[in-house]
């Protein structure tokens, strides 16, 4: 590469897509001013609690049956109810022998990736989340969490913000993102990661219901619904600034969120729509019908123009096609019911709309990103260079530099 131009290294999967926490994966050099622009370094690695690990080559996927277990290992077996569950899910999905697996076993240094951990939490039926998996893939670990989680009652609600950051009870401000059509809350990890440990900032996701695959059946709420929960448990739990993060049509929740926050006296500091242009209400009718028609065959077909869709079961498949669907619809009739009544909804506090300049589904946001004004008297316009349109993942330096930035601006 240039020498004379700035890059970072990161581990992606054989997908090229960013690998989950701990998992082993090519090493790439990534342009800062254009993460599209990817240069191999022939090393492998993986990125960990301390910094990248470079490991001596590519990983592979080995198992060996010793005659005798050393007491120390035997110890590591898992026992119990909870660990053994897991373990048997785990030895399905990724089709390793179960006496492979141990306490220390990583689900990712296993052959794991996204989609088989979908499918491992599917497979569990609620017993794990991806939340819990993405951020717990160590066999002894993730069973402390499950455990801990039982004992102090099935009933228990966990609500719906997620704790992306190590500590980020002691953050002066927190950030809350809002996640795209049939996204979760682990979708904003690289954009966590990217803002470290060092800065004052928080983040949290949030997960909604019926949007984790453990939980295929739960309900799925509309956006005031939604934004009434949410609300309510910001306003209950996190204290200093608040930031708002709705990406896509993650953005509709977002704002009205913002409004109920703003009527309870408690308003977020900054909203950030991103990823998202407003219609007009042809359009925005056209696009709830839209929504309600597509099979989830097209849905999936729409999915992989966009983003890279790696092999799903078709229950994968279902579940995916069934969340990004009413996530579309309900987005873009709250927005519409928005547009019909008018003025009234008025944000008094700043909004920035963000956009990558490459993005496919926001063409000429250059001029169109002051439609925002229909929640904002004075939108402004911040854009985070070529990045696609998941650009949380794509470019979470870039956008850790604009929130940031506006933080310390509105602080």
């Amino acid at each position: 590469p240039d020498p004379a131009r700035p890059f970072h290294l990161r581990v992606v999967d054989d997908y090229g897509l960013r690998a989950p926490f701990a998992a082993p994966g090519q090493v790439v050099l990534v342009a800062a001013d254009d993460e599209s622009v990817k240069v191999p370094t022939g090393r492998y690695g993986r990125r960990m609690s301390g910094g990248l690990e470079f490991l001596p080559e590519r990983p592979r996927r080995t198992f060996h049956r010793p005659r005798r277990r050393s007491a120390s290992r035997a110890a590591l077996r898992p026992e119990g109810p909870v660990q053994l569950r897991i373990a048997h899910a785990w030895s399905r999905v990724l089709d390793v022998p179960l006496e492979s697996i141990t306490l220390d076993g990583n689900f990712f240094e296993l052959g794991g990736g996204s989609l088989a951990a979908m499918r491992a939490v599917m497979e569990l039926d609620g017993l794990v989340s991806l939340t819990d998996l993405m951020r717990n893939s160590t066999l002894g670990p993730l069973s402390m969490v499950v455990q801990t989680r039982l004992d102090e009652g099935a009933g228990a609600d966990p609500g719906l913000l997620r704790a992306l950051s190590e500590n980020p009870g002691n953050a002066r401000c927190a950030l809350v993102c809002l996640p795209y059509a049939g996204g979760t809350a682990i979708d904003f990890e690289p954009l966590a990661a990217a803002l470290g440990k060092a800065d004052d900032i928080g983040v949290y996701s949030v997960e909604l219901p019926g949007h984790d695959a453990g939980h295929p059946g739960e309900p799925l709420l509309s956006v005031r619904e939604a934004a009434r929960l949410l609300a309510d448990e910001i306003r209950t739990t996190l204290a200093g600034d608040v930031l708002l993060w709705g990406h896509c049509v993650g953005s509709a929740l977002a704002v009205e969120t913002a409004r109920l926050m703003e009527a309870a006296g408690s308003p977020p500091l900054h909203v950030f729509v991103a990823g998202k242009l407003l219609h007009d209400a042809g359009i925005m009718r056209e696009a709830v019908r839209q929504a309600d028609t597509m099979s989830d065959d097209d849905i999936m077909a729409w999915l992989a123009g966009v983003t890279e869709v790696g092999p799903l079961t078709p229950d994968q498949a279902a579940f995916v096609a069934r969340v990004f669907r009413h996530d579309s619809r309900s987005a873009n009739a709250y927005l519409l019911a928005q547009a019909e009544e008018g003025t009234g909804a008025t944000l008094g506090v700043p909004l920035t709309a963000v956009y990558a300049t490459d993005d496919p589904l926001t063409p000429e946001y250059g001029r169109r990103y002051e439609e925002w004004s229909l929640f904002s008297a004075a939108p402004r316009l911040a854009e985070v260079g070529p990045a696609g349109h998941y650009f949380c993942s794509t470019a979470p330096h870039a956008v850790a530099d604009l929130v940031r930035s506006l933080w310390k601006e509105g602080h």
